[in-house]
């Protein structure tokens, strides 16, 4: 009496199949992820000049990781916020006019002393959260049918 058990060797080749498919679909999950997540960030980033939302990139897979980031030299104020230096303009109010008067002790300050955060980087990863399962079962999941 004995069992007999058949079907090990095609299992074996799916197995080797997708250990040799799993490094380049895994890369291209990972740039597709980033790709995502790069263009929800420049949706979320404001615009002045265009320059900040035309900086957004990322890096090539390593390991199990890619980055995305802007490397403008002020991103990270815009993402986080910042404070900005009092900017006075000498005058006075006269009725409910201000008058500008180079001499006057007193005057209008120009800016807010804070500027909030934009959280264009924090926002997009927020919502790519939401598909990110979804979008890892359809690319990886096709490794296993």
């Amino acid at each position: 009496m004995g069992i007999k058990l058949e079907g090990f060797r095609e299992f074996d080749e799916k197995l080797e199949s997708i250990l040799r498919r799993l490094p380049t679909e895994k890369d291209r999950f990972l740039k597709q992820q980033a790709e995502l997540l790069m263009g929800s960030a420049k949706r979320n980033t404001p615009v002045d000049t265009g320059t900040l939302r035309g900086h957004w990139a990322r890096t090539s897979p390593q390991g199990s990781v890619i980055e995305v980031y802007n490397n403008t030299e002020y991103a990270a104020d815009v993402e986080y916020g910042h404070r900005q230096k009092k900017r006075w303009v000498p005058g006075a109010w006269v009725g409910s006019r201000f008058k500008y008067d180079p001499n006057a002790k007193t005057g209008m300050m120009l800016k807010a002393k804070l500027v909030p955060g934009a959280r264009m980087l924090k926002n997009a990863v927020q919502e790519q959260r939401l598909f990110f399962r979804s979008n890892a079962k359809r690319i990886l999941g096709a490794l296993l049918q």
